[in-house]
């Protein structure tokens, strides 16, 4: 965004990621890939689906609480975790720390596509 705009941003966003991801998983019913280890992927297409959907949770999580809020969030998990091994749930619970808001809701849609 700082070096392009938000504009150009966001069509990038939509066109690479998003659109990557829904060509490469989001019709094939694997929408709890996200969940899965790396060792059981089957091909570079899930791989990649993986990845997409990662950027996609994280986007979302910018987009709600802007991107200052996000990017304390970042900082805090860095600062908190930079020399240990973090969980999913360690970066959710920070997420819920600095925003104050349940991410239940967030977890069920993009882990579990509930």
């Amino acid at each position: 965004d700082e070096v392009y705009g938000e504009e150009q941003g966001e069509q990038y966003y939509n066109e690479r990621i998003v659109g990557n991801y829904e060509d490469r998983i989001g019709n094939s019913g694997k929408k709890e890939l996200i969940l899965t280890p790396t060792y059981m992927l089957e091909d570079w297409k899930e791989y990649t689906g993986l990845l997409h959907k990662g950027a996609m949770f994280l986007h979302e999580i910018e987009k709600d609480l802007g991107k200052d809020k996000f990017y304390e969030i970042l900082n805090t998990y860095y600062e908190r975790y930079k020399f240990s091994i973090a969980t999913t749930k360690d970066f959710i619970d920070v997420c819920e720390e600095i925003s104050g808001k349940d991410y239940g809701d967030y977890v069920n849609k993009w882990f579990f596509g509930n």
